[in-house]
């Protein structure tokens, strides 16, 4: 699914308009609780069946936020708009408040177990394996701020990057 934005809308108008009651035919998505991590709006929904009254189940959304320009005749106009995923479609985001996966039941443990890592506090002297990023691990040597040394440099630790943990730095 791609981006829908909203000429005009601000982002509280997007966030309004994600989080409200929806009743379709089939049922209704009721907003149990949310909030934001940056421009991420991490949700757990409730689906309630129409025809026989049931809770299907409580899920964890994450909407993706931005804005966008337009060049109008008035000149530049600021509006945003939103991406939506669910825990099924194993996003790229771990912001997700703990609490959210207690709620819920597991869809994605691969996501779950990046999440608790995400938010994971860790220990001066582990080693934290990285991907994506320039450095292939860091050694913590403050928890806060989360600082990892790698060639005699220190660096703020990317959490989104981590993807293990070693007790131990290699000596």
């Amino acid at each position: 699914m791609g981006w829908l934005f909203t000429p005009g809308a601000t982002r509280q108008d997007i966030i309004d308009s994600i989080t409200a009651f929806e009743d379709s035919d089939g049922g209704t998505w009721e907003f149990l609780k949310h909030c934001t991590r940056g421009n991420v709006l991490w949700s757990v929904v409730r689906w309630t069946d129409k025809v026989n009254g049931n809770v299907v189940k409580d899920i964890i959304t994450c909407h993706l936020l931005d804005s966008t320009y337009e060049i109008t005749s008035r000149g530049k106009q600021k509006y945003w708009g939103y991406k939506s995923m669910d825990e099924s479609m194993n996003p790229f985001y771990y912001t997700c408040p703990m609490s959210y996966l207690k709620s819920t039941e597991i869809v994605c443990q691969e996501w779950r177990d990046q999440v608790k890592l995400y938010h994971r506090k860790h220990e001066v002297g582990e080693r934290l394996m990285l991907s994506g990023c320039k450095v292939p691990h860091l050694d913590i040597v403050s928890s806060k701020p989360l600082i990892g040394q790698y060639g005699g440099q220190h660096y703020r630790v990317p959490r989104d990057c981590v993807t293990e943990v070693c007790k131990q730095a290699a000596a």
